[in-house]
């Protein structure tokens, strides 16, 4: 149980580190930014469990850790790039780690009046206005977010002007390293980064963003990542995201996406390892006719917690959303999905669809799932269901009768009930690189 004293002195600790740091690119619009988002901190209630969006969430476990936050310096020379590399993989990459963008590692992108991709401080540091403006422009008012808002050191700035389409895809690499011997010798639990990141797709433009999150196996570190998404009438992206932090990582995602008229938003959500993962997920549709296509897959254990909630606003006609989540949980993991779709009154001749299913492969796992409809408009095509279960103890048994070992067959069967989700990855290299992973993991298991 929280008590209201252990968050604050955790978020008043963090933040005192902050206003000694170097992480306000000398803009004083920012440092007003950072200002306001500090005190807006500290006046949240205290989060408990009773709290509907943090009914299933340990949130206790991260309080009770002494994060430092990172201050960016660390010997590149140390780490090897090609570990975290996917060979064949030809994009445009933007590089952080620790939360800081790093050009060794980037690969350079001619800007230009209609596109600009790289950092978020050099884009403050060249344009503040405007990206002040962005960075506002999306506030949930949720503690986490105003934290990010409060501590951000850097990011992405993805801006994609009208009638373009960019010619390979954009991957963001986030490689968090849990770097302790580079603070003074108070005992820490590991870093903390806050990235933010600002992406505008231009009208009738397309693009494919791919973000990478990183960690080592045994490092420990809190990743707060937040994204600012607008996509203009007809745009179109493709949005892949694969979770591969540490273990021993605590991550947290927040995504604002508002779509205009005619825009498509296409995304697939996979999370892998964390020992504390929750990603938030927000639609706003702010134009009619448009569209979004969100899957989500988890494989959860070894005490693990993976969350994903989902929130999409219907505000406008004819619309369309559908969100298919997936999870296989074991040992003793934990998967959650909150998934709830707001259709208001005047949009009429929406078609929202909402599905979540869930594999259990041990008597010690756990699955909390809540998907929601609430609708206020009368002409709607509409559904919403779940399901948890185990796999058929009939298809083990023929597996199994054909030779196959244990670990191959529940391998097999589980590859299966994955690939509904992983088949939607356009990016071959992308849902190759998750298959193997899932593989990975499974192998590692005792199915007998």
């Amino acid at each position: 149980m929280i008590q209201t004293k252990q968050q604050q002195d955790w978020l008043q600790k963090i933040i005192t580190q902050a206003k000694s740091h170097d992480i306000n690119c000398n803009s004083i619009l920012l440092n007003k930014i950072h200002s306001k988002a500090r005190q807006a901190v500290m006046q949240y209630p205290t989060l408990t469990r009773k709290q509907e969006e943090w009914r299933y969430n340990h949130i206790d476990k991260l309080f009770d850790k002494n994060f430092k936050l990172s201050s960016g310096d660390i010997n590149l020379h140390t780490i090897h790039i090609h570990h975290y590399l996917l060979p064949s993989l030809d994009t445009h990459r933007l590089f952080f780690v620790n939360g800081r963008y790093t050009t060794q590692w980037s690969t350079p992108f001619e800007t230009h009046d209609k596109t600009n991709i790289g950092c978020l401080r050099d884009a403050i540091n060249q344009e503040p206005k405007k990206m002040i403006k962005s960075i506002s422009h999306f506030n949930n008012n949720e503690l986490f977010s105003d934290l990010n808002m409060a501590l951000m050191d850097d990011g992405a700035v993805i801006h994609i002007g009208d009638q373009t389409k960019i010619d390979k895809p954009i991957e963001i690499i986030y490689l968090n390293i849990n770097n302790l011997n580079h603070f003074d010798n108070e005992i820490n639990d590991g870093i903390t980064t806050h990235c933010r990141n600002i992406i505008s797709i231009g009208v009738g433009s397309e693009t494919t963003i791919i973000e990478r999150f990183i960690g080592e196996n045994n490092d420990q570190y809190f990743h707060n990542n937040h994204s600012n998404i607008h996509l203009d009438k007809g745009a179109k992206l493709k949005h892949y995201r694969v979770q591969e932090d540490s273990q021993k990582a605590f991550h947290l995602s927040s995504l604002s996406i508002s779509q205009q008229q005619n825009s498509h938003y296409e995304s697939s959500f996979i999370s892998f390892d964390s020992a504390w993962s929750k990603t938030n997920i927000n639609v706003d549709f702010q134009g009619e006719n448009a569209s979004c296509l969100i899957n989500g897959f988890c494989v959860v254990g070894n005490q693990q917690i993976t969350d994903f909630h989902i929130d999409v606003q219907h505000n406008v006609p004819s619309c369309v959303s559908k969100e298919h989540f997936k999870s296989i949980v074991y040992g003793k993991g934990r998967s959650v999905f909150d998934g709830h779709i707001l259709v208001e009154k005047q949009a009429q001749h929406s078609d929202a669809q909402l599905k979540n299913n869930n594999l259990m492969l041990t008597q010690d796992a756990e699955v909390d799932t809540k998907p929601q409809l609430e609708i206020y408009a009368n002409d709607v095509k509409c559904s919403h269901g779940t399901t948890i279960g185990q796999l058929d103890p009939e298809q083990l048994f023929y597996m199994r009768s054909r030779g196959l070992s244990n670990t191959t067959a529940y391998r097999l069967l589980c590859l299966g009930f994955a690939d509904e989700i992983i088949k939607n990855i356009d990016e071959k290299k992308i849902s190759e690189h998750v298959s193997k992973k899932l593989v990975l993991t499974l192998d590692k298991q005792d199915f007998h």
